[in-house]
């Protein structure tokens, strides 16, 4: 937990579906595997972006449909800020903030989108 929340956006969140199976019993939809990312990664990145923030809208929709309250979290603030970047060029209207403040806003919003999950 010293480098929370990196460990689990490195890992695509596998920490988190392996936690919600462990707790209810039942696996979260939608969880792509590693050698998925990593096809669709040489395919080209943007296809890769794509299939983790399908994978993370899919496990917040799953999250909300069973009680949670997740209106703060969106599937792009689940991403590293490497990927959070290249969310922003491919949807600029998106978000308007500069690569500067990304840098030094971004991973205080990956961190509390992701310990709103846990909670």
């Amino acid at each position: 937990m010293q480098s929370f929340p990196q460990d689990i956006i490195t890992q695509n969140g596998a920490q988190m579906y392996d936690l919600i199976t462990y707790l209810s019993g039942k696996r979260p939809p939608g969880q792509a595997s590693q050698k998925a990312i990593a096809t669709a990664n040489q395919a080209n990145a943007k296809d890769a972006l794509k299939v983790l923030l399908n994978q993370y809208e899919e496990l917040i929709n799953y999250l909300k449909v069973n009680g949670a309250h997740l209106n703060t979290v969106r599937p792009e603030y689940l991403l590293n800020t490497g990927d959070y970047t290249k969310f922003l060029k491919m949807f600029p209207k998106e978000e308007n903030m500069k690569p500067k403040v990304v840098e030094r806003v971004f991973p205080y919003i990956a961190m509390e989108s992701w310990l709103t999950i846990f909670y």
